[in-house]
């Protein structure tokens, strides 16, 4: 960003977080639309937070986990800190306003779960610690509502910004991606709404670069292959990159299979360009025959007919059935001189069915 323009640029975001403060500490509108425009600057991430380190959070507690799950325990720490600042804020404060205690399980679940979550506290007015917790100083009267918004705009805001992060639609996450990555040399993620490219400098042809290299960091080793963004990425772009509504569905494989799948995507691709039909045949009203046509032998016509040869079914096997059936129901010679057994009937279904008519 050029220095005049960054310089006008500061000067706006100032004139939102003042409206933004004062809103809070009055309690009167909503901040949204206010911190939609703070979201939208590319301001680096020092100019636009003046009372968090957000940086600093980012770095402590991403670079050595998945960056997903580490921008969701983020943002959720966030979400409670955000609910202390208002309480603070509120006409009628909760009857514990002035303590925090560490046993506390939404405490423990989440804020102690982060570094840098106690200094936020501590900017709130939480700054003296005890073994049990932290809480106001006894000359400490009430809060200073102006800081305590001040301290929730960015609490909120940066909340937002994980959780646009976290659905890849954040418009500038260029911005966090030297604090998560943790190289200041590392390529700059840009990312605008659909399928632009990740990165300014990204290679026109992403599989001209070494293989095992991620497309978009260009410092892990891949670890997946999309064929759909025909990329190959590391297991955190990876996660950044395709958890984005309009890219749950691309089709993506493990590195050990990817070259394998690749080759055999283009094999087919070549088959089935082989066993196209020539255009020019249906021009020239060309069809070949099927192989039902060219055979008109009688044993064919029984197949298409349903019959079967040899074995299976014939032409005439209903009146063949039928004669079985007939003898099927005779009476056996002994029939009138068999003995039942004691408490069994005998019965005959030639019986049953001369009972039925009989009815």
């Amino acid at each position: 960003m050029e220095p005049a323009r960054e310089v006008s640029e500061g000067q706006r975001l100032e004139r939102v977080r003042e409206e933004a403060v004062c809103r809070l500490e009055s309690q009167t509108e909503d901040v949204g639309h206010l911190q939609t425009h703070f979201i939208s600057s590319t301001l680096p991430l020092t100019r636009k937070y003046l009372h968090i380190a957000v940086g600093e959070v980012l770095t402590l507690n991403i670079q050595h986990t998945n960056p997903t799950v580490g921008l969701n325990t983020i943002a959720t720490a966030f979400n409670i800190l955000e609910k202390y600042g208002r309480n603070l804020l509120n006409a009628v404060k909760p009857k514990f306003w002035r303590s925090v205690k560490f046993n506390n399980p939404v405490f423990k679940s989440t804020i102690h779960r982060i570094q840098g979550a106690r200094h936020v506290l501590s900017l709130y007015g939480y700054t003296h610690t005890s073994q049990d917790g932290l809480s106001f100083p006894d000359e400490v009267k009430d809060v200073d509502r102006h800081q305590v918004a001040s301290v929730l705009f960015e609490v909120s805001t940066f909340r937002m910004e994980l959780g646009l992060l976290v659905k890849a639609s954040h418009p500038h996450p260029q911005l966090f991606a030297v604090y998560m990555w943790g190289a200041a040399s590392a390529q700059e993620i840009h990312q605008p709404e659909g399928e632009k490219e990740l990165t300014a400098d990204m290679p026109v042809d992403p599989s001209t670069p070494d293989p095992v290299s991620c497309s978009v960091c260009g410092r892990h080793t891949f670890s997946v292959f999309c064929l759909t963004c025909d990329w190959h990425l590391c297991q955190d772009c990876d996660c950044l990159y395709h958890q984005h509504p309009d890219r749950l569905t691309h089709h993506r494989l493990p590195a050990h299979t990817a070259s394998s799948e690749q080759q055999q995507q283009q094999q087919q691709e070549e088959e089935s360009k082989k066993e196209a039909p020539d255009e020019e045949e249906y021009e020239t009203g060309f069809i070949t025959k099927s192989k039902w046509e060219m055979d008109t032998s009688e044993e064919n016509l029984d197949k298409l007919d349903g019959l079967r040869s040899g074995n299976k079914r014939k032409r005439g096997w209903h009146d063949s059935m039928a004669h079985r059936l007939e003898d099927y129901l005779q009476l056996p010679d002994d029939y009138n001189s068999r003995s039942s057994e004691p408490g069994k009937k005998r019965v005959r279904w030639a019986d049953l069915e001369e009972e039925k008519d009989a009815e």
